[in-house]
């Protein structure tokens, strides 16, 4: 009976721990306070977790060089956040970096707990329940109200990109999560259909691109090119360099079958080539840190009145600047080559999901706070392997 309740207890506690990671990076309910609100009790109990772990970590060269890389990207972000501090803008970008970068390492923080204290099973499995009960509650809040919500973007997960890319991740979870201990094949067709209805309801393109191109790279590619890193450094480097050739790519037979003919989008892509255009000379004198995090919304807007560079990469260059994302760059090659390097297949979800949102970069934000946790998780799992139990390889 004693054993009982001490496992129900821990469940619990991993449970309460998984809620407040999955919100610091990949929750985005809406309104904003309330998310920011569960975020700093997440930040408080981090903080807390960090001050037991301290004293019980481990010394080893992955582990140290995950933890130094990731150390380097946030002292990056964070100096790029004080170098803002003195800019003409009205947002406070200080305070948004630190916010920034304690969201990411308290996150950090929470799941290497959990993992390291034997509990990676149920971290995954708890994180795929936190994202279906999202998606289903913002879902049965959208379909008596679509006509309205279409027009507002204002549902419970944010915009239609949020709502999105959240079904997306639901179904990259609940793969993930099974591949620790055992899923049903029909029920990743039901997912992926269920998340392309919602993809189409709400008329998010970018949505059911990323879902189609998730399922070319997890069932189609060979599991060994998706574990390589040189398959992430070129789908990269072409998004960052599709900005220095967009005239070529709106005159390609692709883009003009796709875009023009099955999608319906305008030739300019609601101004992105517009935006392209001038990035190159707005990073004049901030190629180095950037304008701080947070910041893209206010500077594009305020310099070309459009909402953000509608590129991911140079997204996330604009706010850190190339210093910080460097660091960024190179934790996420030395984490895929640690899942090369032991061989660790279920952790192929993740990589697909880290490629579909790099392949969405090129024309979409979708570099950001989701981005980074799914490079944080493939990290901790691929360097504390041995603290998961047995894993359906």
């Amino acid at each position: 009976m004693n054993m009982i309740f001490t496992l129900k207890k821990q469940s619990i506690k991993v449970f309460i721990l998984s809620f407040f990671s999955f919100n610091l990076l990949f929750g985005t309910l809406a309104p904003d306070s309330f998310q920011k609100l569960i975020n700093i009790f997440g930040i408080i109990i981090a903080a807390f977790v960090a001050l037991m772990l301290i004293p019980k970590l481990e010394k080893n060269i992955q582990e140290l060089a995950v933890k130094l890389m990731l150390l380097f990207f946030l002292l990056g972000a964070l100096y790029s956040a004080y170098q803002a501090k003195f800019s003409y803008f009205q947002m406070n970008n200080f305070r948004a970096g630190i916010y920034f970068v304690i969201r990411i390492s308290s996150f950090f923080v929470l799941i290497f707990y959990i993992i390291e204290t034997g509990n990676g099973k149920e971290l995954a499995k708890n994180l795929f329940i936190l994202a279906l009960i999202y998606c289903l509650i913002n879902d049965a809040l959208l379909i008596p109200r679509i006509k309205t919500l279409k027009i507002t973007q204002g549902y419970l997960l944010g915009n239609k990109f949020d709502v999105s890319y959240m079904h997306l991740e639901m179904l990259v979870l609940y793969i993930f999560q099974g591949a620790l201990s055992q899923y049903k094949k029909k029920y990743i067709v039901t997912l992926v259909l269920y998340a392309l209805i919602i993809s189409l309801t709400v008329d998010c393109i970018t949505g059911i691109m990323g879902i189609l191109f998730f399922c070319i790279f997890f069932f189609f590619l060979p599991s060994k090119l998706i574990k390589k890193p040189l398959l992430w450094i070129t789908l990269s480097t072409l998004s960052f360099v599709s900005v220095f050739n967009y005239s070529y790519i709106v005159g390609s037979r692709i883009y003009q079958d796709f875009f023009l003919g099955s999608l319906d989008r305008g030739v300019t892509l609601t101004g992105r080539i517009n935006i392209y255009k001038k990035l190159p000379t707005l990073m004049s004198g901030h190629w180095l840190w950037g304008y701080g995090p947070s910041s893209s919304y206010e500077v594009i807007h305020n310099y070309l009145n459009m909402p953000n560079t509608q590129n991911g990469f140079w997204d996330i260059i604009l706010q850190v600047g190339v210093v910080s994302f460097a660091f960024l760059a190179i934790l996420v090659i030395y984490s895929i080559h640690q899942v090369d390097k032991r061989n660790k297949n279920f952790l192929l979800a993740l990589l697909a999901m880290l490629d579909t949102f790099t392949v969405l970069s090129i024309f979409e934000i979708t570099v950001g706070a989701s981005f980074i946790g799914c490079v944080l998780l493939i990290a901790v799992y691929s360097i504390l392997e041995d603290k998961i139990s047995p894993i359906v390889e």
